[in-house]
């Protein structure tokens, strides 16, 4: 009874892997649906990731009275699990007096964009 059961299981396995590969588009397609998913996932990610730091921020500050001198302060005081990474494993700063959160991925971009006008 558990071999008809395992053979079912193994051809439907195959089966549906097939109708997949069917109905897949040409890899080059693909591809660059992928990587445009991945961009927009990476900035999404970026995205949340900031989020969550201001949030700590406001929490640590609520119960503090008075900001976090860094986001190392808000690790070290149990506001956020570990300092955080994004998917390019560049992290995150905190500027206290702005109370501003930033990527170090979005400013290398930034940084990026500028230095082709400087060239011009």
């Amino acid at each position: 009874m558990r071999v008809i059961k395992l053979k079912n299981l193994i051809l439907l396995i195959i089966l549906s892997s097939l109708v997949f590969c069917l109905s897949c588009q040409p890899a080059e397609q693909y591809v660059e649906v992928n990587i445009q998913t991945l961009s927009t996932a990476q900035r999404h990610d970026i995205n949340m990731k900031i989020k969550l730091i201001e949030t700590a921020i406001i929490t640590f500050e609520m119960d503090n009275m008075r900001k976090p001198k860094n986001i190392r302060e808000l690790v070290e005081k149990g506001y956020i699990g570990s300092e955080p990474k994004d998917s390019f494993g560049n992290g995150f700063k905190y500027d206290p007096v702005k109370n501003i959160v930033t990527s170090d991925t979005f400013q290398e971009i930034e940084k990026q964009k500028k230095e082709p006008e400087k060239n011009n």
